[in-house]
């Protein structure tokens, strides 16, 4: 990727690539941008809609990022890029994505054939959110008990949790006596979409692996740009991090719920608050091998990462320039393995119209 940020726009200085390491535990990234398309409220966006037989965006994000292994590749994480949304005239809303990919090492069977073959797939599950009021402020109550289910049923023959993407899509409205929580009172809220990307092996593994989800209390100010609201995140997200490393566990993503530009944009209110704290939903992995020996088989690091955001003229949204390409390549170099990207939100005025958000680059390698 031309033209990447330099090191000294990060506010989170790069390690030097440790050149102790051999070249087979160096990773090499490999990125595909991509991007998904949401359909707006207006009565011309619905006509379009209505025209035409839309397959699931999720089955879509799949098969194209899937079109990478066909080239040697793995995915090894896919988000959004943060604050990128684009807009046309018929309400339709467009997304952009990136998926970052490393190259694997195959081995080969008799046959000459690879002897496990990967691809990706994409399963929906629901997150349940709440907005709790209380003495003038609000909270997301999160419930991730139907995302475990799902991860658990779809993890039987050796397939891996590779990402999981919070999508727009809603269900039904959910009361706070509907979580796993047990909270009785009267807030409502609604039930989104998260999308789950996993690795499935050909033929089936025996070799499985173990998935835990944790809750971590997110605290949220907010602050306004343009026609845009920006929430900043703040919690102690090294710590967090570090405490379930240490426990043998592999961090996989982060799942954090807030009203989006998206939201904002398609006038959807039925998360409308501003909210002080959300939970933040962390997925953790280790081989069920290991499901009982706590010994610490990765260590962790987190990179702060700017991103330029400039709004586009005639509301048609903001546009995004993450340029990460080069300090994840060189945190590859040291065999840090990218876990997920976390769009704190934080942003300062830069000149020209933008400003910059503060992303997080979650990295983790095998402890030697």
């Amino acid at each position: 990727m031309g033209g990447e940020s330099s090191r000294e726009e990060l506010s989170t200085p790069v390690p030097e690539p440790d050149r102790s390491m051999s070249k087979a535990s160096r990773i090499g990234y490999h990125m595909v941008y991509t991007q998904r398309v949401r359909q707006g409220k207006s009565l011309l966006a619905f006509l379009k809609r209505a025209s035409s037989a839309r397959p699931n965006v999720s089955d879509v994000l799949a098969f194209i990022l899937n079109a990478q292994y066909q080239k040697g590749y793995r995915m090894v994480h896919v988000t959004k890029i943060p604050g990128q949304m684009k807009a046309d005239v018929f309400g339709t809303i467009k997304t952009i994505y990136q998926g970052f990919f490393t190259k694997q090492e195959v081995t080969y069977g008799f046959s000459g054939q690879p002897s496990v073959q990967w691809e990706l797939r994409a399963v929906r599950s629901w997150l349940p959110v709440v907005v709790q009021a209380l003495t003038r402020q609000q909270f997301v109550i999160v419930s991730p008990a139907e995302i475990a289910d799902v991860i658990t049923h779809s993890t039987q023959d050796g397939e891996r949790l590779i990402s999981a993407s919070m999508s727009w899509q809603t269900r039904e409205t959910v009361t706070t006596g509907e979580m796993a929580s047990g909270d009785s009172s009267d807030s409502c809220g609604e039930a989104k979409v998260v999308d789950l990307f996993f690795e499935v092996p050909s033929p089936p593994q025996l070799d499985t692996y173990q998935y835990d989800l944790t809750l971590t209390k997110v605290k949220v100010t907010y602050s306004r740009f343009g026609s845009y609201s920006y929430p900043h995140l703040e919690c102690d997200w090294l710590t967090t991090m570090t405490r379930h490393l240490d426990q043998g566990w592999r961090l996989v993503d982060i799942v954090i719920r807030l009203p989006s530009l998206e939201d904002q944009r398609a006038g959807d209110n039925s998360v409308d608050c501003i909210p002080t704290a959300v939970d933040s939903v962390w997925i953790w992995e280790r081989p069920t091998a290991h499901a009982h020996d706590p010994t610490p088989r990765y260590e962790g690091t987190i990179v702060e990462h700017p991103v330029h955001v400039k709004e586009l003229s005639l509301g048609r949204g903001v546009k995004g320039r993450p340029r990460w390409g080069t300090v994840i390549r060189n945190m590859g170099k040291s065999a840090w393995e990218l876990a997920c990207v976390v769009d704190t939100h934080t942003n300062s005025k830069a000149r020209n119209g933008t400003v910059v958000l503060k992303c997080l680059l979650f990295f983790q390698r095998p402890i030697m």
